[in-house]
């Protein structure tokens, strides 16, 4: 946030071995959270850059409350998930 002068897209903070990728289309974005470390990720929070209303997941249950995201379930050791969220 410091080099762009903005808000990340997307961040989680306490967790150095989370690696995200995002992408942004129309008024959705998609997100993918890789762990790739040895133990599982309970109670994830993905803060946004920006409030959301709607949100569809795939290998994970999320919901999401504004610019939020909490995974219920855990993410596993070296295990992959996503979500896309939508503004409308």
């Amino acid at each position: 946030e410091w080099a762009s002068r903005k808000p990340l897209p997307v961040s989680c903070m306490g967790n150095p071995d989370l690696y995200i990728l995002c992408k942004r289309d129309g008024d959705a974005l998609s997100v993918a959270l890789f762990n790739c470390f040895a133990d599982a990720i309970t109670n994830l929070k993905v803060h946004l850059d920006k409030s959301y209303t709607s949100i569809e997941c795939l290998n994970c249950e999320a919901t999401v409350d504004g610019d939020i995201v909490t995974l219920s379930t855990k993410l596993h050791a070296f295990d992959c998930a996503a979500f896309r969220v939508f503004d409308k």
